[in-house]
């Protein structure tokens, strides 16, 4: 008999299936409670991470369900952290040193099952030895069609090494036994072993009779009231597998209330006091957000989070004025830069600060900041949410609002102006009568639909034609970050413009004028001009920001926008040109003129927008 049984998983749901099948890992054969000697080993992966499609829920409260299921079904358990790492072969091995870590003794094939029903994650630690229980994927325990076997069938008190299957991928149970073949003079037939024989025979006088045992129903009986012919005990109709705890945990984000009767009791109970549904749903069914908690996965946040980090004096140079003590929050705060500064201010040392930040990578470098010391007033706080998912803030509770360089995002990764509409009304919801909210962003230049004549460095591609790398503006597919970087980077600010056109994700329409000695010069609208002057010095997060529209609103545009919610705009607010921008960037590599020739100045890159709300509101 195993001394262990290792769990790994995420475990952001348990189901009543799971207690059915883990209580029969810890009984022997002849139904002998065993439950002080075996011990569960939850490994929690991916425990350094939450408020993710794949990760919704935080370590803590996965932890608090499990110890609670634990207790509930009279297991022993110890529940073990184990942080998120890059994709590797050796993740067996890296859990299992994980484990040892934390509770001093090193797993082994002589003293453990792995209890797993993800194939691939199963193999890696069938290839170290280890005997595996199958869990939902056990083909012993997918109930046939007969309906009187609709729930699992004595799952409790076949014994584990029964159940598990062999490392050596022979067909045999640890005990020895072919599980492969029936055995002639086998007294079930159909291939059982005499154990699991013995195991149905034993439910003949089990108050359900049928060859179950009192375990499987009662779990049959608890799920007389679950939806769709699925059992309590976590099956669906007869004939099909358990579900899986994603699968219940899908059924929630859906809004089934069937995944009540399929998650255990302490799942159930963890979610409705901490209101742990409404965190599931709303992450699971974002729209903005990806899998692994950013807009998106070709983001380098490493040189994001720099170039943040070098602009953060500047930027809060210029609304330090106008920031209101009180409740302050920055919202996309990145790794807490501007709030660092605020944090030195001596008229905000009794202020609040908040930051909220989507991007998980970010949101963890925050909350690394504050252990380190690096804020000295005590009320500093941060959130990992996408406020796009609802409001964050009571109303009428904050008062100075903080963004930079986030509402172009809220425009490229929502709905555009109806995101935008949105975000604007939430913030003007959370903010106090008085209060304000300061916005900087990147913006369109005035009248961006303008046809102009733009100049460009280089010529573009000629059809056909080649360079000592392949095509002249070769596809991207395939290649890795750093790849494309390269790629872009070597490519003439002409035929960059020809890469950018098939990249955005937005239209950009030009035509080459094909004026002789004149190549690089093209017809296109003054915004499109600007959205992509301003992108092209971008190689290492190249698809990343080829995702964001920088020009989509002008300063009239945001004026009308916030007089719509009901803000007063500010005269202090503006569109302003970034003049380091143009002229290292800009004016080296591009000349801007009317169709006819007429140069033309270049135009404003930045808005700056101070939004009060009025006190009388």
């Amino acid at each position: 008999m195993a001394r262990f049984v290792l769990f790994p998983g995420r475990h952001h749901l348990l189901t009543r299936f799971q207690a059915v099948y883990l209580r029969g890992l810890v009984e022997d054969g002849a139904g002998e409670d065993l439950h002080t000697a075996t011990t569960i080993v939850w490994a929690v992966t991916s425990a350094n991470h939450q408020n993710t499609k794949r990760n919704p829920l935080p370590y803590d409260r996965r932890e608090a369900a499990i110890e609670r299921f634990s207790v509930e079904e009279g297991l022993r358990s110890l529940v073990v952290p184990v942080f998120d790492a890059a994709h590797t072969d050796r993740f067996a091995e890296v859990t299992l040193k994980s484990v040892e870590s934390v509770l001093g003794h090193h797993l082994t094939p002589a003293d453990t099952v792995v209890a797993c029903s993800t194939p691939e994650v199963a193999t890696l630690y069938s290839a170290l030895g280890f005997s595996i229980a199958l869990v939902e994927a056990d083909p012993d325990f997918a109930p046939p069609s007969a309906p009187e076997l609709a729930s699992p069938s004595a799952p409790a008190s076949r014994p584990a090494d029964a159940r598990t299957a062999d490392a050596r991928g022979d067909g045999k149970t640890a005990a020895g036994h072919d599980a492969r073949t029936a055995s002639a003079s086998s007294p079930g037939g159909h291939g059982e072993t005499a154990a699991s024989h013995d195991a149905r025979t034993a439910g003949a006088s089990s108050p359900g009779g049928h060859g179950e045992t009192a375990a499987s129903h009662d779990a049959r009986r608890a799920g007389a009231s679950a939806g769709d012919g699925d059992t309590a005990a976590g099956h669906r109709d007869a004939g099909s597998p358990p579900f899986r705890p994603w699968d219940v945990l899908l059924r929630l984000a859906a809004g089934d209330p069937a995944w009540r009767e399929l998650a255990h009791p302490a799942t159930v109970d963890v979610y409705d006091r901490y209101r742990l549904d409404e965190q599931v749903a709303m992450v699971v069914n974002d729209p903005v957000v990806g899998e692994e908690g950013g807009l998106t996965t070709t983001r380098d946040y490493r040189t994001y989070a720099e170039a943040f980090e070098a602009s953060a004096e500047r930027k809060w140079q210029t609304v330090r004025s106008h920031v209101r003590p009180g409740r302050i929050v920055d919202v996309g705060c990145g790794a807490g830069a501007v709030l660092a500064l605020a944090d030195r201010e001596p008229a905000l040392r009794e202020s609040d600060l908040i930051g909220v930040e989507v991007a998980r990578h970010l949101y963890e470098e925050c909350v690394h900041r504050k252990a380190q010391g690096w804020f000295s007033n005590p009320n500093v706080y941060f959130y990992c949410r996408n406020v796009l998912g609802g409001a964050v803030f009571p109303p009428r509770s904050i008062d100075t609002t903080l963004t930079f360089a986030l509402t172009h995002e809220i425009w490229s990764y929502g709905d555009r102006m109806a995101s935008l509409r949105a975000f604007a009304r939430a913030i003007y919801d959370q903010t106090v009568p008085g209060g304000v909210w300061i916005n900087s962003d990147v913006c369109g230049p005035d009248d961006r639909l303008r046809r102009v004549r733009l100049t460009l460095q280089g010529a573009p591609p000629t059809p056909g034609a080649t360079t000592a790398g392949g095509p002249a503006v070769p596809s991207l597919d395939g290649l890795e970050r750093d790849e494309i970087a390269a790629l872009v980077a070597g490519l003439p600010t002409r035929a960059r413009l020809d890469r950018f056109a098939a990249d955005f994700h937005f239209p950009l329409d030009y035509k080459d004028l094909a004026e002789p000695g004149n190549p690089g010069a093209v017809e296109i609208a003054l915004g499109d001009a600007m959205e992509f002057l301003t992108h092209k010095d971008y190689p290492d997060n190249w698809l990343s920001e080829a995702h964001e529209q920088f020009c989509g609103l002008e300063f009239a545009d945001w004026k009308s926008l916030l007089t719509d919610v009901g803000f007063e705009v500010d005269p202090a607010s503006h569109s302003w040109r970034n003049d380091w921008i143009v002229d290292n960037r800009i004016r080296p590599y591009a000349e801007l003129s009317t169709l006819d020739g007429v140069p033309l100045a270049w135009p404003d890159t930045h808005v700056l927008l101070i939004a009060r709300r009025p006190l009388n509101t």
